[in-house]
């Protein structure tokens, strides 16, 4: 009976001296494909963002990274924003807001600015130039569930 041909290829790759050969092969060739192609790091490149530099959330982020550089846990920017200006009531109101959430801080929350122990005149420095917008973080631990920040975004807006 004659014998296949994988059955011949099996025979003389596994023999007593050709599996050392098979061996020796692999070998060489991983050291030489190791040291002739570049390493996979080196040659990665993404030419495609998923967002564009000027949309909101790529903003918000580099915003984000410019203002607090070393800060540990999670930012909520809460942005207030009034199209004929803030005006000390206004500000008034976010001292009380940033005074009540020192006092009862938000599930997961780790820190927020004491706006409340400002001056009038050093938060009034605070809003934007055309004096329209106030920024004020409120940090958050690191690995908060989404959830729990969209319930506390709710508390925030029922308040």
């Amino acid at each position: 009976m004659k014998e296949s041909p994988l059955a011949t290829f099996s025979r003389y790759m596994t023999g007593k001296v050709s599996r050392w050969i098979v061996i020796a092969v692999w070998i060489l060739a991983t050291v030489v494909l190791t040291i002739a192609w570049p390493a996979v790091n080196k040659t990665e490149v993404n030419n495609a963002p998923n967002l564009s530099e000027n949309s909101p959330s790529v903003e918000a982020e580099n915003l984000i990274k410019k203002e607090f550089p070393n800060s540990s846990g999670v930012p909520a920017l809460l942005t207030w924003h009034k199209e004929s200006g803030l005006n000390n009531d206004d500000l008034k109101s976010i001292q009380q807001m940033a005074a009540d959430l020192e006092k009862k801080p938000l599930e997961a929350q780790t820190s927020t600015p004491p706006l409340h122990k400002l001056p009038l005149a050093a938060l009034q420095k605070m809003v934007s130039k055309d004096g329209t917008t106030l920024v004020q973080p409120i940090f958050f631990e690191e690995n908060v569930e989404t959830d729990v920040l969209e319930k506390n975004l709710d508390t925030i807006k029922n308040k």
